[in-house]
């Protein structure tokens, strides 16, 4: 009986350590399947990431070009109002000759 004890434990140990090594085939098989995915979610968070700053790049980029219409529309304003501010001078200018000639 104590023979066949020790054969059965002898199995079981066997057993055992065969089940210790499945297991750790698994898990290396797991470690490296992590790794992989975990590469790919970098890659994709990584392009999100881009996509994200591609659209922002399009955003700055259209509100630069609204700013730079409003600037033209501002500076041809500009250009108008002085050559408004011009001709009143002038205008005032031959007003204030005509009303000194009235004098003398």
């Amino acid at each position: 009986r104590e023979v066949e004890m020790r054969n059965q434990l002898e199995r079981l140990k066997g057993e055992m350590s065969n089940l210790e090594q499945q297991l750790s085939q698994q898990m290396g098989s797991i470690a490296m399947r992590k790794s992989e995915l975990t590469k790919q979610l970098e890659s994709e968070v990584g392009m999100k990431q881009l996509e994200v700053m591609e659209a922002a790049k399009r955003e700055l980029k259209a509100k630069m070009d609204g700013v730079a219409s409003e600037k033209k529309d501002l500076i041809k304003s500009l250009d108008n109002i002085s050559k408004s501010r011009k001709e009143l001078e002038r205008t005032l200018d031959k007003e204030v000759k005509i009303v000194e000639m009235q004098k003398d």
